[in-house]
């Protein structure tokens, strides 16, 4: 209270304020932690703070692609990796990387 009473009151006002208001995760480290989760799109949007229209909007300007095109190019080049450097079945990297169905993962993989 003596601290907004002062001449800098409207300064301190305004750190305060940015102290205890809520702010937006950081877009990258939510993809980043989230990409082999089976988390849909508006769940990651909800985690980063935003709406889903925000969501998308700031996604497509950092990662310049959609989210779902984006997510599932870095599965399926985890996949690959997964498959060249280790000996998991592929259901094992299916699950690992985030798909919850092997056939759907398989027919991605061969387009891919």
């Amino acid at each position: 209270m003596l601290l907004i009473q002062t001449h800098n009151a409207e300064n301190i006002f305004s750190l305060f304020s940015h102290l205890f208001s809520p702010r937006q995760a950081n877009l990258a480290d939510v993809i980043q932690t989230h990409i082999y989760s089976n988390l849909t799109i508006i769940e990651l949007a909800t985690l980063s703070g935003r709406s889903l229209s925000a969501f998308k909007r700031d996604f497509d300007q950092f990662f310049k692609d959609t989210p779902a095109k984006y997510i599932k190019q870095q599965r399926l080049l985890k996949a690959i990796h997964l498959l060249s450097s280790t000996d998991y079945s592929i259901s094992e990297i299916c699950y690992e990387i985030g798909f919850s169905d092997t056939s759907h993962f398989t027919k991605l993989f061969k387009q891919k």
